[in-house]
């Protein structure tokens, strides 16, 4: 479960780094002058926060609550145990401008 949610995961940062958000602007030819703008920062989360916030993740939600709980605990446990009861996560917000073509 915990590999198939990592590479879930991989392929959405994927998409995200290829500036699929500007395609998806230019492709239907609406929009001009459009600009990518991207801020990095740290998201710090002790076990907690990184139990409540996987728990908020669409693909736990849809679990049966057993199984969410079990899967919940053991991110809480890497988190306790690999990282300290610390883990940073690299962040990435994305803006993307365009102007409307007039016609």
């Amino acid at each position: 479960m915990l590999s198939r949610l990592g590479r879930q995961m991989e392929s959405h940062n994927d998409r995200f780094r290829t500036g699929i958000g500007l395609g998806s602007l230019a492709a239907d030819g609406l929009f001009e002058a459009m600009e990518d703008h991207r801020t990095r920062w740290a998201l710090t989360l002790d076990t907690a926060g990184v139990r409540a916030l996987y728990a908020s993740f669409s693909q736990f939600g849809r679990l049966e609550p057993e199984a969410r709980e079990h899967l919940l605990d053991a991110l809480a446990r890497i988190a306790e145990t690999e990282f300290g009861g610390r883990v940073e996560r690299h962040m990435i917000t994305a803006l993307y401008i365009a102007r409307r073509r007039a016609f």
